[in-house]
């Protein structure tokens, strides 16, 4: 058998990298390393793992040991590439790689994540869909239609209070999810000004396209509520929006008195389609 792939060397200024890094580890439990950022001696930003070595002058086993001598640095790899591969596989898995917005995964789990911690606020969901969309792709393109979707994410982000998330589920279906919204009446509010914000002509190449949305609203207490219970109220909502043509948004969810959320409709809540067309 042959020899395995070789480790990187050392860059010629480890040491330097080293002198300006070691400091307090966790000694006595074998090869210890650190994974730092750091400035190399051209200016460009690096990122490196330094080899710190049970036999080390920390000299015992107790935890919070100081190193202060730099030899005893075995080693320092540049993991730059590394670092940067890893980071960008973690910014797709985020975010959605056409409009920049937070991806279905994420954008739902951020709703998630905000019924978990504010079980007593109330929380607002709004679902735009975009109206004529396949008949833009179909008639200009698929560029054309990529286009109008990265035009309606920019509008819907410059729409959204402070806090709120907006997400991409897919084709030209938004979320947006939006926390310590008191009140359905308030919930009202904010799908009228989120649904100002996508309306307008977008100019593709020398044509110019309107942009009009369908969005359906819904609102609820957060222990009152789950994930799918909102997004299937707001999709019910957004549908009627559709089905009024008007492109003014549709509010679903309990009155200010209630105590339950508004039940669904047909029971079990939609499949999120990639397009509504």
């Amino acid at each position: 058998m042959g020899p395995g792939p070789s480790r990187p060397s050392s860059p010629p200024w480890h040491l330097a990298v080293a002198a300006g890094l070691v400091g307090t580890v966790l000694a006595g439990q074998g090869d210890r390393e650190i994974e730092a950022a750091v400035i190399a001696p051209d200016g460009t930003r690096r990122h490196v793992v330094l080899a710190l070595p049970h036999s080390s002058t920390a000299g015992s086993s107790t935890a919070g040991s100081c190193v202060t001598d730099v030899t005893d640095v075995t080693d320092v790899t540049d993991v730059t590439d590394s670092v940067e591969l890893r980071d960008q596989l973690a910014d797709r898995g985020m975010y959605d790689d056409l409009t920049r917005s937070f991806n279905r995964v994420s954008i739902l789990a951020a709703l998630q994540h905000q019924l978990d911690t504010a079980p007593d606020d109330g929380i607002g969901v709004v679902f735009i869909d975009l109206d004529g969309f396949k008949q833009v792709n179909d008639e200009l393109g698929h560029e054309a239609g990529d286009t109008m979707l990265v035009e309606a994410a920019h509008r819907l982000n410059l729409g959204v209070r402070h806090g709120d998330v907006v997400g991409r589920l897919g084709g030209d279906e938004f979320l947006v999810v939006c926390p310590g919204v008191t009140a359905r009446a308030a919930a009202q509010r904010i799908g009228r000004r989120i649904a100002k914000q996508p309306t307008g002509p977008v100019e593709i190449g020398t044509r110019t396209v309107p942009l009009q949305a369908s969005i359906g609203v819904a609102w609820a207490l957060a222990s009152r509520t789950d994930v799918n219970l909102l997004v299937a109220d707001a999709d019910q909502a957004m549908y009627e929006s559709k089905r009024r043509g008007e492109g003014r948004p549709v509010v679903r969810g309990l009155a200010p008195v209630e105590a339950l959320p508004l039940a669904r409709v047909g029971g079990e809540p939609p499949s999120y389609r990639g397009s509504h067309g």
